[in-house]
């Protein structure tokens, strides 16, 4: 399960956008606490920016990731 999750996350947000990924049981219900640190390059900058916008812009971007996730769990 905890494979398959950085998996899904490497495959959606790239190897080097996942700082840190790390598996807790300190509840009934195993869960991960991830970060990530999307980078997209900024024209107007001239240089990569830390941007959660070009992935998470919106209600329906949530919705999307929770849908990809959700297919991604039924293997």
């Amino acid at each position: 399960w905890v494979d398959i999750n950085i998996k899904y996350l490497e495959n959606k947000y790239g190897k080097d956008n996942i700082l840190y990924a790390n598996l807790h049981l300190d509840e009934s219900t195993p869960h991960l606490h991830i970060m990530l640190g999307v980078k997209n390059y900024s024209v107007k900058r001239k240089c990569n920016v830390l941007s959660n916008a070009h992935y998470f812009n919106g209600n329906m971007a949530y919705r999307e990731v929770q849908d990809s996730y959700a297919e991604c769990m039924q293997i």
